[in-house]
C-alpha cells in the first residue's frame, strides 16, 4: 500500500516538474521583459 502511494508520488512530482519549470520560465521571462526589455534575450545565467 506504502509503496503505491509513493509510486503515485513519483509520477506526479516527474510530471508537475517539467510544467512548473514551463510555467517559471514564462513568468520570469515576462518580468524580465518588463523590467529591462533588452535583457530579455541573454537571460539570467545560473539563477
Amino acid at each position: 500500500m506504502l509503496s503505491d502511494v509513493i509510486g503515485i508520488a513519483v509520477i506526479l512530482v516527474l510530471l508537475a516538474c517539467p510544467v512548473l519549470v514551463v510555467v517559471g520560465q514564462a513568468a520570469w521571462g515576462v518580468r524580465i521583459g518588463q523590467a529591462q526589455p533588452g535583457a530579455r534575450a541573454s537571460g539570467p545565467r545560473g539563477s
